[in-house]
């Protein structure tokens, strides 16, 4: 979902669903599958609550500032580009939900917590990655499998979580 449309819906006291997704042109990049986790239903949850925007720029940025051999291991080029955009792309995550939103005259917890849902979001999305704009910010010594893991028991919580934060449901 849009992070426009999602706080233009929580700006609004009667909504009581979120509006119909409508059909998206889809950005095709080719980008490597890195691990097995597209028919994930726990990842696909996660990403339906990630921006669309935000999604379709990690996209571009990651195919930007990777390579991949031809074994299929995928390499980070541009650590410090990564780097930079992961926090450009939260950053956004919350500008564009605010944009829709519109600034509380007074933040309640739970505006906070409608406002940090989506970042939070990407953050553990990315975790679920293979590959990501989270990956050079992972310590040399965490593995793979710490971190997926890590990402999964977060992304259930944030999963129940977000149907509680929602008005009037």
């Amino acid at each position: 979902m849009s992070t426009f449309l999602y706080g233009r819906m929580m700006s609004r006291s009667t909504a009581v669903a979120p509006p119909p997704e409508a059909p998206v042109k889809a950005l095709h990049l080719e980008l490597p599958a890195v691990h097995p986790a597209g028919d994930n239903k726990l990842v696909a949850a996660l990403a339906a609550l990630v921006p669309a925007e935000i999604l379709a720029a990690h996209a571009i940025i990651v195919a930007v500032t990777t390579a991949t051999d031809a074994a299929g291991t995928t390499t980070i080029t541009h650590p410090d580009v990564l780097k930079v955009c992961f926090i450009l792309l939260l950053g956004l995550t919350a500008v564009l939900y605010l944009i829709g939103r519109g600034i509380p005259q007074h933040w309640t917890p739970i505006e906070v917590l409608r406002l940090l849902l989506p970042c939070v979001s990407f953050v553990v999305w990315t975790g679920l990655l293979g590959t990501s704009a989270l990956s050079p910010w992972i310590p040399a010594g965490v593995s793979h499998a710490a971190v997926v893991a890590s990402a999964a028991l977060m992304a259930v919580l944030i999963v129940a979580l977000s149907s509680k934060v929602q008005p009037n449901t």
